[in-house]
């Protein structure tokens, strides 16, 4: 059941073809601008990443701990550190996206598999495509070969001299 707000609302069907093209120009331009408006944050937030932090003497200790050098250290290996921290306390999340970072968690690998399992099929068909392109030809030649003596057989026993004569124009 619709809700209030739609009451007004117009099909695209019922629109014409002016209205139709007009909507979707807009539609376009406004997608761009909001493909562009995350391209710009994602831009903000890489360069954040790359950003070096100003640690708290404590916070440089608690690093050192861990066997991690502060210097030289940026937000996104920051972040890192965190997310590892999250994992070694017990977060499920955690762990599943640095599994899925190294190559370890089981989505990864299935998909891996599945790919050369693709590739495989993918060989097989194209070999089976030339075994039988390989075997039509032969099958063919054979073919050719076994029809080109039944006729010198028949002309033979016909004793026809014209097959024989004009057996080169077709060899």
């Amino acid at each position: 059941m619709p809700r209030d707000g739609t009451k007004n609302l117009k099909p695209q069907n019922m629109r014409t073809k002016e209205e139709q093209r007009e909507l979707a120009r807009k539609a376009g331009i406004a997608s761009g601008e909001a493909r562009r408006k995350i391209a710009k944050e994602k831009d903000k937030l890489k360069a954040l990443m790359k950003c070096l932090p100003e640690l708290t003497p404590e916070r440089i200790r608690q690093l050192e701990k861990m066997g991690i050098d502060a210097e030289g250290l940026d937000n996104e290996s920051l972040m890192m550190v965190a997310l590892l921290g999250k994992a070694l306390t017990g977060n499920v999340l955690a762990v599943e996206y640095i599994d899925k970072r190294l190559g370890n968690h089981p989505d990864t690998k299935i998909k891996a598999r599945e790919t050369k399992v693709r590739e495989r099929e993918i060989d097989l068909k194209e070999k089976l495509a030339e075994d039988v392109t390989r075997i039509d030809y032969e099958d063919m030649k054979d073919r050719l070969d076994r029809n080109y003596n039944m006729f010198q057989n028949v002309a033979a026993d016909r004793d026809i001299k014209d097959f024989e004569d004009s057996e080169d124009e077709y060899t």
